[in-house]
């Protein structure tokens, strides 16, 4: 026998059987060999046979590049080729959760890589090419997710305005902050940031695989706070008051002597003498106090005495002369205001009339009041009224008139008499001490001679009791 094609793995020619052979194709093209076999005896030649060995070639696959990615990050599509036409190419994934099928033919498109533990995770793809008659060997690459860091910044934090705090971040292998104010370093995991306003930092981390994550953290700047306490006041001994104070969360007030309590923000005070009170107030996150002042002056109680009660007769004009201490004394109040000369100030008269009752309110500097009372009971006598038992209308302007003289009444009439009982003067309703209704020793406008005459009058005292006079006056010349 002969071969055409040697290339094929076959010898030229050879004789006798054709032993198996390993068939080489070292084109990507059919490779065909034919084969003559001419047998013989001795001394003749038979007739040539011929056949045909065709090596067709073994498809193949460029090797595909590994991929390594991100969580969540699109991979790239994976176009299979090689030198055979019409090759067909069958994969199969070892690890679909990667978000790849675990099998398939074809082109591997894009598609988004998972990963949902905190380690890397590596998916083996196993490609085998085949033809019609072949199939080529298969190749493998793989794809490995990383996983996303979990970045953690911490809690958010309150901050004192004019103090630092060190942030801390984990999680990843590099990060950077933003934005880049108040920071002592931007690109480390443990800043120190000094604040004047209220931020909001973003961290962002980057692993080693450059996988990519962010956190927040919120820093609240606390500020001083103003706080308010209440007026000073001024109490009198034995008096209470109300202090306040709002602005701050908690308070101390101190000294604690005469205070209900000293950690609210009004307690009730009652101090026994003059105290400068104190309240510290604090806020909620031991950043800021804040101290406020009370002064609450104690002053004492006045001390007033009108004296014991009086018995007065009607008509006494009395001045008031109050006794006072712990003063001074800056207003004074009588009340009724009946009959008093005046009811502000300090020694008001009266002319006494009926049954009294005065009341006095007596307020010092510090505010303080007190009152007393005095009563006084109103009598009338006989002997409040005189009548003289001469006179002398001479006009020399000593005694020349004949009135009567008294206190605490009114006179309903006063008549003269001579001695034979005519009715020669009369005056009623009037009012003693009065010259206009005395008789000025004429009978009906000419002057009398000397005589004694006879008198008659009835007065009511300003109580309300009558007396009844009755008696002799002489007119003298």
């Amino acid at each position: 026998w002969t071969n055409s094609n040697p290339s094929i793995g076959l010898a030229a020619s050879g004789s006798g059987n054709i032993p198996a052979f390993t068939a080489i194709n070292l084109t990507n093209v059919p490779v065909t060999a034919t084969i003559t076999v001419t047998p013989s005896a001795i001394g003749c030649a038979g007739l040539p046979q011929i056949f045909t060995i065709t090596v067709n070639p073994t498809p193949d696959v460029v090797q595909p590049s590994n991929q390594t990615l991100c969580n969540g990050a699109t991979t790239n599509a994976i176009v299979f080729t090689g030198a055979v036409s019409g090759t067909t190419y069958n994969w199969s994934n070892n690890n679909p959760s990667i978000g790849l099928a675990a099998s398939s033919s074809g082109n591997i498109t894009a598609f988004t890589a998972i990963n949902t533990g905190n380690i890397p995770v590596i998916a083996t793809i196993t490609v085998t090419p085949s033809t019609s008659l072949c199939t080529g060997q298969p190749v493998q690459f793989t794809i490995t997710v990383y996983p996303t860091p979990v970045v953690n910044a911490g809690s958010d934090k309150k901050v004192c305005l004019g103090q630092s705090v060190q942030l801390s971040v984990s999680g990843a292998s590099t990060y950077t902050w933003s934005p880049a104010i108040y920071l002592s370093c931007t690109n480390c995991p443990n800043p120190i940031a000094t604040p004047v306003d209220s931020m909001r930092y973003i961290v962002k981390g980057t692993t080693m695989a450059g996988c990519q994550a962010s956190d927040t953290i919120f820093l609240n700047i606390i500020r001083p706070f103003q706080m308010l306490v209440s007026p000073n006041d001024t109490l009198c001994v034995g008096e209470s008051t109300n202090l306040s104070a709002n602005g701050a969360n908690s308070y101390l007030w101190s000294p604690a002597q005469g205070l209900s309590r000293t950690d609210i923000a009004n307690p009730v005070a009652r101090p026994s003498v003059t105290t400068q009170y104190r309240v510290i107030g604090y806020d909620a996150h031991n950043c800021f106090t804040n101290t406020g002042f009370v002064n609450i002056a104690v002053g004492p109680i006045p001390v007033l005495n009108l004296g014991v009660d009086l018995n007065l007769s009607t008509g006494t004009v009395f001045n008031f002369n109050p006794v006072t201490q712990n003063g001074p004394i800056l207003s004074w109040a009588w009340t009724p205001a009946t009959g008093l000369s005046c009811t502000n100030c300090a020694n008001p008269v009266v002319s006494v009339r009926n049954n009294s009752n005065y009341r006095l309110t007596v307020t010092n500097n510090y505010g303080c009041k007190t009152t007393d009372d005095i009563n006084i009971f109103v009598f009338c006598k006989s002997a409040q009224v005189f009548i003289p038992n001469a006179f002398t209308p001479d006009g020399d302007g000593l005694n020349d008139i004949l009135m009567i003289r008294g206190k605490g009444v009114v006179i309903k009439y006063f008549r003269i008499f001579n001695r034979w009982g005519e009715l020669i003067f009369e005056k009623t309703n009037f009012n003693p001490n009065d010259i206009k209704y005395g008789w000025d020793g004429k009978v009906r406008g000419i002057p009398a001679t000397p005589d004694v005459f006879v008198y008659t009058a009835e007065v009511i005292c300003d109580n309300n009791v009558i007396y009844t006079y009755k008696g002799n006056t002489t007119l003298l010349k």
